[in-house]
């Protein structure tokens, strides 16, 4: 037991002990109460021993002490309570006797104010203290003599201080001269130091500027004096010697200068290999003679310079701050060693990097990525090296900091104990950005000079992938030159597939080189680049495939017989253009198949996008200078970045559509900023990074495709392939109709139609028939729908991008397809017009090569869609990542209306060219010509009602026009001009619609109505 408790036995404690007992007690309340209950005497006095064991007393003996301990705590529990009392009532009642103290202390202190104040008013104005009755006389005088007594001792202490100094000046240079002559160096700056203190002294007198001179001129002199040594205690690495000359320039006022010789003495063996290096894909230095160093690649020299330079920072982490002790932060000392050994280098790190880029050409941008890499991996090693370095120093700090106050004894140990805990535990701003690791111990200025000859380049990402694409592209087309194809269809179009493979496999490169290079602020370029490629790619695919084979002019001439023959579709269509129509119909079906992998491409962009915008929104910078960047992007790049013309507004949409923040609110106040990656990303209820406060979730958006000219240029390419397929089915009733216009029937005249008579008696005039060439084109459109489908067959190639095709739009079958594809544009939705029948999965994929087109993640989609698909159907579902809940699955087309689309397409296609491109060449049209042609022209209206169940509104016009009489036609035409329908005697003509179009003045033209 503890105090008095060791000496007293239970009975015999009083309410004293037990409270000083409990106050000086430090273990637990429990063994204090055993301690009190078994006293001096114990317990084990009074047990009996029976054999070998032991048996405790009746617990009567323990029930007695305890109940006498719990009277005793009571009673002390009362008493305590009691003084307790005493003493508060005590204190109430001397409170306000404490108040009334304090008062009169305050007036007797306000009342002594008022006394100094008046005697200091009186002195300063020089009155005399004795005429207001304050001092007497004799005190006044022995206060004026203090008062001069005064005035002599700061005046003589004042002339001794510039005495001194002056002779201190005047000894000044031979002392120093002298130090310096012994190598005493410490000595004498410490010499030049005291005299630099008091120049202050002589600072507004003439002798001002040649103590200046004089003071400049002996720390030059001391420069000179320690220069040699400081190079020489550098170069054996002595920190004692370097850190006693560091002391020296300080004392000097000359820090910088020691920076200088430190830096340029330690850093001399990396720029040596920097310069000594010949380069030989470097432009201006692959001469030779020009280096007396090895033979290397540039990036090679890089990997090589990085290599030792991150050596040497190494070894400098643990040299400078014993070095530079005085410094107040040596992090800094060791980020200007870094920027002054990058500064340095010559040629500049910039010269060699574009003089890498001017010889490399269109392959640059690869090498510019290796270079990129390793600039960027060396960065990213050095700034865990300073971090290392920065946790040693705060380290250092913490143990010469002063220990905290201990809390005070008594019953608050326990909690005290309790508590201690949290000292321990870092705060969140430790364990977020190192407290003072981040603004005040990490600087970064040496990245701005590592990085700043990559930002030019990157700043050209675009053209720089484009060179490159372009270049891939050329050789891809240059391999595939000595393939001699011949006329097979299905092997030019499976050329075009393996072309494909790699164009798609340029595509997702770019793409990786986009976020290598530019972290993700190349996005705009690099579209840019991939819908330039596949713009190229599909340029020349029309151009080298879409070639119209030359026709056979030695046709069989026209006849009834040849009209009705079984053999119309051979006389139709020749061998050559047989082999066309079939590749055509197979690039529709590859076409299909390179929309389906523009798409997944396009899902790939989007999710790396999408990534590239949550790491940039998320670059937000604490309150202690650390951002939070990840662990593979340096921060210096990305300050760069986002200062230069990458970070655009056409940027920040890509990345906005991509990665939308909530639906916000205007929040007074607040700023807006344009460029990711300079504001934090704000919760729901927080300012976001345009400074708009948040209310809530984010609201489901249409995607948009990224690659939009891609699928722009697969459309034209669609489109073209379309009309070549037309071209070639119209190609025999074009070549017809090529000679139309020029047939002798429209100029003949009444009197050269009239045969001589002889008797002159009237032969009765029969209905007009038409023309063989207009015969033969009528027995063509007849037969088209045969001929469509004998040659497609049941090819679903026809069912892809239906609504490209010319004059889709008059067909009533596809009124419900064309509808949900406007609603479903390629603007807004990637997915449309992809068939997804199983035959046409077999047709696009059956090809091993194109097997591998495939883009990873979107292999067993595109398996699960071809499998459910219902056949035929022309247009997939819309896309599984559509957020768009009002898109609606798109209208099942079957093969019937597909091949409906097809022939209405053509046969408007022929009317729209005779009636824009043929007619209109007609020169003369006399009336018996004009009643040739409304025959022509009702034979070919009948065909086109008969086949289409339509009419075309230009045709019918040409009809009426060519079946008015030349009376009428000419009133109608002043009409047309404008004369008055009474002055003509017409009175109850009215004009029409006929009147205001080109036809009507074309044909009036033509029949001279005009005239």
């Amino acid at each position: 037991m503890n105090g008095t408790i060791t000496t007293k036995s239970l009975a015999s404690l009083t309410s004293a002990d037990i409270s000083a007992s409990l106050d000086s007690y430090s273990g637990e309340l429990s063994e204090w109460i055993n301690e009190l209950i078994e006293g001096d005497d114990g317990l084990e006095a009074s047990l009996e021993q029976e054999g070998s064991s032991k048996r405790p007393v009746d617990l009567t003996e323990l029930d007695n002490r305890v109940a006498l301990l719990a009277t005793k705590l009571e009673v002390t529990c009362q008493e305590t309570s009691s003084q307790l009392e005493r003493t508060i009532e005590d204190i109430s009642r001397n409170v306000p006797r404490l108040n009334f103290d304090l008062q009169f202390m305050r007036e007797g202190a306000l009342a002594l104010q008022r006394e100094l104040s008046s005697i200091v008013h009186h002195t300063a104005t020089g009155g005399n203290l004795s005429s207001v009755g304050i001092v007497d006389a004799s005190t006044m005088k022995a206060l004026e003599q203090l008062r001069y007594l005064d005035a002599v001792k700061k005046g003589m202490e004042a002339a001794r201080a510039v005495l001194q100094e002056a002779e201190n000046w005047s000894t000044l240079e031979s002392e120093v001269t002298t130090l310096l002559k012994e190598g005493s160096y410490s000595k004498a700056a410490s010499r030049l130091s005291e005299a630099a203190k008091s120049m202050s002294v002589f600072h507004h007198t003439p002798e001002y500027e040649s103590r200046r001179n004089l003071m400049t001129n002996l720390q030059n002199q001391t420069e000179a004096a320690v220069s040699s040594a400081l190079v020489a205690a550098i170069n054996v690495r002595d920190v004692g010697a370097c850190k006693e000359f560091h002391d020296i320039f300080g004392k000097i006022e000359r820090e910088g200068e020691f920076r200088n010789y430190y830096f340029g003495a330690r850093r001399l063996g990396v720029q040596e290999l920097w310069s000594s290096a010949l380069l030989l894909d470097v432009q201006g230095e692959n001469t030779g003679g020009s280096g007396t160093g090895v033979s290397l690649k540039f990036c090679e020299l890089l990997a090589r310079f990085f290599a030792d330079l991150s050596a040497l920072v190494n070894e400098e982490r643990s040299i400078i701050p014993s070095i530079f002790s005085s410094a107040h932060n040596p992090i800094t000392v060791l980020s200007l060693f870094i920027q002054s050994t990058l500064e340095t280098l010559t040629p500049s790190l910039s010269q060699r990097i574009s003089g890498m880029v001017a010889y490399n050409g269109s392959s640059a941008l690869l090498e510019l990525i290796k270079a990129f890499k390793m600039t960027e991996e060396f960065a990213i090693k050095v700034e865990k090296l300073m971090e290392k370095f920065a946790l040693t120093r705060i380290g250092a700090l913490e143990l010469s900091s002063p220990p905290r106050e201990e809390p005070s004894k008594g019953h608050s140990r326990h909690k005290s104990k309790r508590l201690s805990m949290s000292r321990r535990i870092p705060s969140q701003s430790k364990s977020a950005g190192f407290p003072g690791a981040g603004g005040e111990l990490f600087d970064h200025t040496w990245q701005q000079a590592l990085f700043e000859p990559f930002i030019d380049f990157q700043c050209e990402y675009v053209s720089l992938e484009r060179r490159l694409l372009d270049s891939a592209l050329s050789t891809l087309h240059s391999s595939h030159k000595h393939y001699h194809l011949g006329e097979d269809s299905e092997l030019k179009a499976r050329m075009l597939r393996e072309k494909a493979v790699d164009v798609f496999g340029m595509a997702e490169e770019a793409l990786g080189r986009c976020v290598a290079f530019t972290h993700g602020y190349g996005a705009v370029g690099c579209v840019q680049a991939v819908d330039h490629l596949f713009s190229q790619f599909f340029s020349a695919a029309r151009t080298d495939l879409l070639k119209a084979p030359q026709r056979d002019t030695s046709r069989m001439p026209y006849s009834p017989d040849t009209a009705a023959s079984t053999q119309f579709d051979e006389e139709l269509l020749s061998q050559a253009e047989l082999v066309s129509f079939q590749l055509a119909l197979n690039l529709l079906n590859t076409s299909r198949a390179f929309k389906e992998h523009i798409q997944a491409l396009d899902s790939k962009f989007r999710a790396e996008f999408t990534i590239v915008a949550q790491n940039l929104r998320s670059l937000s910078f604490s309150t202690d200078g650390h951002s939070h960047l990840p662990t593979s992007i340096a921060r210096g790049v990305i300050e760069l970045l986002m200062q230069s013309t990458l970070n655009s507004m056409e940027l920040n949409t890509i990345l906005e559509n991509l990665d939308p923040l909530p639906p916000v609110t205007p929040f007074f106040g607040t700023s807006q900023t344009s460029g990711y990656g300079s504001t934090p990303p704000t919760p729901a209820g927080a300012t976001n990074t345009f400074g708009y406060r948040s209310e809530g979730a984010v609201a489901p958006q249409k995607i948009e495709p990224l690659l939009r000219g891609s699928f722009q240029t697969l459309t034209e390419f669609a489109r073209a392939t379309q009309a070549f397929i037309q071209q070639l089915i119209l190609s025999p009733l074009f070549q017809h109709l090529s000679s139309y216009a020029s047939l002798p029937v429209w100029s003949t005249s009444d009197q050269q139609s009239a045969k001589s008579k002889v008797y002159e008696f009237s032969i009765p005039t029969f209905s007009l028939s038409p023309t063989p060439t207009m015969q033969r084109v009528r027995d063509g459109l007849m037969a088209l729908a045969r001929t469509l489908l004998d040659y497609a067959g049941d090819d679903e190639a026809l069912g892809f991008s239906l609504e490209t095709l010319p004059f889709i739009e008059r067909e009533a079958g596809v009124r419900e397809y064309l509808d949900w594809v406007k609603q479903n544009s390629s603007s807004n939705n990637p997915d449309r017009g992809l068939s997804t029948s199983p035959r046409a999965k077999r047709m696009s994929m059956s090809s091993p090569s194109f097997r591998r087109l495939s883009v990873s993640g979107t292999t067993a989609t595109t398996a699960a869609t071809a499998t459910n698909a219902p056949p035929p159907n022309p247009t997939p579902p819309s896309s599984s990542n559509n957020n768009n809940a009002n898109n609606r699955a798109p209208p099942t087309l079957s093969s019937d209306t597909i091949y409906s689309a097809w022939l209405t397409s053509i046969i408007l296609s022929l009317v729209s060219h005779l009636t824009s491109n043929i007619l209109p060449l007609i020169q003369t049209l006399s009336t018996p010509g004009a009643a040739q042609l409304a025959c022509d022209l009702e034979d070919l209206s009948n065909v086109v009602a008969s086949v289409l169940n339509a009419e075309w509104e230009d045709l019918e016009r040409w009809k009426e026009c060519c079946k008015m009489s030349p009376e009428d036609g000419r009133k109608r035409w002043l009409m047309v001009q404008g004369v008055s329908a009474f002055a003509q005697g017409a009175t109850h003509s009215q004009p029409s619609s006929l009147d205001s179009g080109s036809v009507f003045k074309l044909v009036a033209r033509i029949r001279g109505w005009s005239a």
